[in-house]
């Protein structure tokens, strides 16, 4: 009996051990990142590339594991097509609208993938964490709230509007709902003009870039 669960348990690691050389020549280029729009409201983005032999369903799940929340985005590539061997990126966001559990201290992001079998019975098998981001929220900790704290006045504005931050940024970009960049700024001090007179009324989102620390604030123009 132990020589058997021995086997399988060698079987189904050769599996997952060749199905993951096989992924990574058809899923590959993975970009991960995390953005703390408020206390309330977390957005993780994934970006992959999939071989156009596939038409990709894509699921996600947010679960708190011990200390880490982890963030899997399912890639389900059972579905095959003929096609030319070309790259297609897929982005996606997905949301935790919740206050990060006070014993949350890391932040998984993880690429996971279905596929099928290459010989009979060609059950489906999950590839888990092909790709993933360990983010170390103690790290970021000091950052985050001082990009949190950012004001910008007036809010509703007419066009122009006043960005102060606790600390000089890096890079301002802003942002139509469409994800159309309409505005950007590499600003010389804690306090920035933002000018929109350009842009037709609406809500726009406002894009602060401090290091490898992101968040993301929304302005009306009216």
């Amino acid at each position: 009996m132990k020589k058997q669960i021995l086997f399988w348990l060698f079987v189904f690691t050769s599996l997952q051990n060749n199905a993951q050389e096989y992924l990574h020549i058809n899923v590959q280029s993975p970009q991960f990142s995390y953005t703390p729009i408020s206390n309330e409201q977390h957005q993780f983005h994934f970006s992959i590339g999939i071989l156009d032999y596939y038409v990709p369903t894509m699921s996600s799940v947010v679960e708190v594991v011990n200390d880490t929340l982890e963030v899997k985005m399912f890639y389900d590539i059972t579905q095959q097509v003929v096609n030319f061997s070309n790259l297609n990126i897929y982005d996606n966001d997905v949301y935790y609208n919740e206050a990060l559990p006070a014993n949350v201290t890391h932040i998984k992001m993880s690429v996971n993938v279905i596929l099928i079998e290459d010989n009979p019975p060609y059950n489906t098998i999950t590839v888990e964490s092909l790709y993933y981001r360990m983010i170390d929220l103690s790290n970021m900790s000091i950052q985050s709230n001082a990009l949190l704290n950012a004001v910008i006045a007036p809010n509703p504005t007419a066009g122009t509007c006043i960005l102060t931050t606790p600390q000089k940024l890096d890079q301002i970009k802003v942002f139509d709902l469409l994800g159309k960049e309409v505005w950007s700024m590499q600003p010389l001090d804690v306090t920035t003009q933002i000018k929109l007179d350009h842009c037709q009324p609406g809500v726009y989102l406002v894009k602060l870039i401090r290091g490898n620390q992101e968040v993301i604030q929304k302005l009306l123009v009216e």
